[in-house]
């Protein structure tokens, strides 16, 4: 009977073969044959598909991210908002949708400034229906779903335009690189910072989850969401907020500032002791 197997397992190695691309492995036969047949077979990891139905929320490497933000090749990434795929879904998902509804309204005030004319009279048997069109809605309750859309649109992309999707930092130069998706897609939005330009506030939401991350400029007002835990250290947060110095790198505006408040504090004491 064990020789039956073999002989059937010599003569018909494409069974063994196929289940192993399908991801089934019979171990009794691997005993039997042994190691031959199946290390020429492909394996199981190869047939795996790659692209899934969510590809698009694939986590980019460092690598991919500095191809497409072509930042200059001094600045560091520090910062790195884990949800920037879906940013992007929303950047196009707006765009278009928003598109689709300025047509629809273009349409609908087109058609509510207009006059009916005899043509759009109906006759159902006997019966004349005027100015009564089935496919026609009402225009109250278009108006309505449009606004409620807008409105859940705008506090969607409320909340992306002020959020960043990477920060990079210079460190010799004490410089930060700040990247913003746009409203329209592929538009991308860059800021140039400096430590201490940045200002904890409060901010209007204050029950949301964002109001103890919110952040404005100091000049212009302009409102910040910064997420601790998307910082590559806490002191990252602290050096741009002006906090705390770089450990890592020496600060030549701060040792040259220390060096002229000293230096005019000694030249007044001479000028205070040649009195």
């Amino acid at each position: 009977m064990a020789l039956l197997k073999l002989s059937r397992n010599l003569l018909f190695p494409r069974l063994i073969t196929s289940q192993a691309k399908l991801g089934y492995t019979n171990f009794h036969t691997i005993r039997k044959i042994g190691p031959k047949i199946i290390t020429k077979t492909v394996p199981v990891a190869q047939f795996n598909s790659k692209r899934t139905y969510f590809w698009i929320f694939k986590r980019l490497t460092k690598r991919e991210i500095r191809l497409a933000d072509k930042p200059p090749p001094e600045y560091e990434l520090i910062y790195r908002c884990t949800v920037d795929n879906y940013f992007l879904v929303i950047q196009y998902f707006g765009f278009f949708a928003v598109a689709t509804v300025g047509f629809i309204a273009l349409l609908g005030a087109h058609r509510f400034y207009m006059p009916p004319s005899p043509r759009d009279d109906l006759y159902i048997g006997d019966r004349e229906i005027l100015g009564q069109d089935p496919i026609n809605v009402n225009s109250d309750e278009t108006s309505w779903l449009l606004a409620a859309f807008m409105t859940v649109y705008c506090c969607i992309y409320f909340f992306v335009a002020r959020t960043p999707v990477r920060i990079y930092y210079y460190p010799q130069r004490q410089k930060y690189l700040l990247y913003f998706y746009g409203a329209i897609p592929k538009q991308v939005k860059k800021l140039k910072l400096k430590p201490g330009e940045l200002d904890h506030c409060e901010s209007f939401f204050k029950s949301s989850p964002i109001a103890g991350h919110t952040y404005a400029l100091k000049e212009t007002g302009r409102k910040i969401i910064l997420v601790d835990d998307y910082f590559r250290t806490t002191g990252d947060l602290y050096v741009l907020l002006g906090m705390q110095k770089d450990p890592n790198v020496t600060d030549f505006h701060y040792d040259n500032k220390e060096k002229k408040s000293d230096k005019k504090k000694s030249d007044e004491k001479k000028k205070l002791d040649g009195r």
